[in-house]
C-alpha cells in the first residue's frame, strides 16, 4: 500500500513537472508579437539592414518596435518604419531573402519636388515630395520597364528618410552603395539645368508662327528642335539650316551663369524654365539660336489647324454644284480642280514678264504663303501656283461670287513665307466665275 502511493506521487510530480515546463516554453513564445526585417538601420554595426529579428514589444506612442538582439537584455529599440513587420517567421524569412539584393542600395533625388507615388504608375497618387539631394533607402524594384515620358526605366519603391514609403521612377534618382556613398552631390543650378534638359525644345520662330497664326508647315515640323540625350551625353541640333550633334563629357555652370557642355563648344544661357539660347561655334564664330518648350500636343494642334485651313482654301477654289472656270478676255482662262491641280490656258499675253513662256499650261496650287500685316486688309490671301515645269509664282488673290481678281507679288517683298507690302505697279487681273 504504502509503495503505491508513493508511486503515485512521483507520477503526479513528474507530471507536474512536465506541466510547468510546458508553461514556462509557452510563456517565452508569448514573448514575440511577430518578426521584424530591417530595411533602414539607424546604427548598422549594431544591427546591419536586412537583419530578421523577432518583435518583443510595439510602443504606440513611441511609435517603436523593440526587437529581440544578442548583447540587449531589455532588446532594442527603434522607429516602426525602418522594420518591415511579420506575424509569421517563415513570412519574414522569406522577405529577408528578397531584400537581400536591395541592403547595401540606395539613392539621392537629382531634382527637387520629385514625387514619390502611391504606386508604380504616374498617374497615381503623391504620396510625399522629395527635396534636391534627398536621401532614401531602395527596398525593392519592378520587374518590367515603364515609359514616363521619353524616357524608359523602372520604378523603385523607396523609403525615405522621415519614414514614408512609396513607389518614384528611377530617372530622375542617382542609386548607389550605401558603402561607398553617392558620386557626387547635385548643386541646385546643376539640377536645374538636367530637370530643363529632360525635355525636347523648339526653335523661338514656333512660337512666333503660332502667336500669327501663319504655320509654314516645311519650317515647323517635329523634326526641328533641341534634342537633348542626357544619358549618353549628347544633344542633337536640327533646324531648317542643318543638323548638328554635341558630345559632352559634363556640365559646368559658370559665375556668368551660363552652362557649359564641356568637350563640346556649346553653351546655353536660360530665361526662366522654358525658354534659352544655344551658342555653338559654325566655320570659326560663334552662332546663337534661341529655343522655347511647347507641349507636343500644341504643335501637333497647330500643325492639324494649319493642314485643315490649306484645305478649306482648296474647296473655296473648287467646290460647286456645277464645273466652273474663271475666265478673262485678256489673261486666259483657269481651271481649279479638287486634287489642287489647275489649268491656265490662253495666257499668252502674259509672257514672258508675268510666266514665262516655257512654264505649261498645268501645275498645282497651294496656299503655304500669308499675308503680312500691311497688306492683310487688302486681299483673301496668297495662292502659289507651281506650273508642271517648275516655275513658281504667287499672287494675291481675291474670290467671290462673281469672280476672281489675281495680283502680282514681287518675290523680294517676301520674307519667310510672309508677303510684306503690295509692289509699286502690280497687275491686276479680273477672272470672272462661269459654267464649263
Amino acid at each position: 500500500m504504502r509503495n503505491c502511493t508513493l508511486r503515485k506521487r512521483v507520477v503526479i510530480g513528474t507530471t507536474l513537472s512536465f506541466l510547468f515546463a510546458l508553461l514556462f516554453l509557452s510563456g517565452c513564445g508569448s514573448n514575440y508579437i511577430g518578426y521584424g526585417v530591417v530595411y533602414w538601420s539607424p546604427d548598422e554595426s549594431l544591427v546591419p539592414n536586412g537583419s530578421m529579428l523577432p518583435i518583443l514589444r510595439q510602443s504606440g506612442i513611441e511609435k517603436s518596435y523593440t526587437l529581440e538582439v544578442d548583447g540587449h537584455k531589455e532588446g532594442w529599440s527603434t522607429d516602426e518604419w525602418r522594420i518591415g513587420f511579420f506575424e509569421k517567421k517563415d513570412e519574414a524569412l522569406a522577405e529577408e531573402g528578397r531584400y537581400e539584393p536591395f541592403i547595401h542600395l540606395f539613392a539621392v533625388s537629382q531634382r527637387d519636388r520629385l514625387a514619390i507615388r502611391q504606386e508604380p504608375d504616374i498617374e497615381s497618387e503623391r504620396a510625399y515630395v522629395l527635396r534636391l539631394g534627398q536621401e532614401m533607402k531602395i527596398i525593392d524594384q519592378e520587374n518590367q520597364q515603364d515609359s514616363v515620358g521619353q524616357y524608359e526605366g523602372h520604378w523603385y519603391k523607396v523609403l525615405t528618410d522621415d519614414g514614408t514609403m512609396g513607389y518614384c521612377f528611377d530617372h530622375y534618382l542617382e542609386a548607389y552603395d550605401g558603402r561607398t556613398g553617392p558620386s557626387q552631390k547635385v548643386s541646385p543650378e546643376l539640377a536645374f539645368v538636367k530637370e530643363a534638359l529632360s525635355r525636347a525644345y523648339r526653335p523661338e520662330y514656333f512660337r512666333e508662327m503660332m502667336r500669327s497664326n501663319k504655320i509654314v508647315l516645311e519650317r515647323f515640323s517635329p523634326r526641328f528642335g533641341f534634342f537633348p540625350d542626357l544619358a549618353q551625353k549628347s544633344i542633337e541640333m536640327r533646324l531648317p539650316s542643318g543638323n548638328r550633334t554635341f558630345s559632352y563629357e559634363s556640365i559646368e555652370y559658370t559665375e556668368g551663369g551660363s552652362y557649359v557642355f564641356i568637350g563640346s563648344g556649346l553653351s546655353a544661357n536660360f530665361f526662366g524654365e522654358n525658354s534659352f539660347a544655344a551658342t555653338f561655334p559654325v566655320d570659326g564664330n560663334n552662332s546663337s539660336e534661341r529655343f522655347v518648350f511647347i507641349p507636343e500636343d500644341d504643335i501637333t494642334t497647330a500643325i492639324e489647324n494649319e493642314r485643315q485651313r490649306r484645305a478649306d482654301e482648296v474647296l473655296r477654289f473648287t467646290e460647286a454644284e456645277y464645273p466652273i472656270q474663271y475666265r478673262s478676255s485678256a489673261y486666259g482662262t483657269l481651271k481649279f480642280h479638287e486634287d489642287a491641280t489647275f489649268e491656265w490656258t490662253g495666257k499668252q499675253r502674259l509672257s514672258p514678264e508675268v510666266i514665262p513662256a516655257d512654264s505649261g499650261d498645268k501645275g498645282t496650287f497651294s496656299f503655304d504663303y500669308f499675308l503680312g500685316s500691311q497688306v492683310a486688309s487688302k486681299y483673301d490671301g496668297v495662292i502659289n501656283l507651281t506650273f508642271d515645269q517648275g516655275q513658281n509664282l504667287l499672287f494675291f488673290y481675291t474670290l467671290n461670287e462673281s469672280g476672281l481678281r489675281l495680283t502680282t507679288i514681287d518675290q523680294r517683298s517676301v520674307e519667310k513665307n510672309i508677303v510684306q507690302k503690295v509692289s509699286f505697279s502690280p497687275l491686276v487681273m479680273a477672272f470672272f466665275k462661269e459654267q464649263e
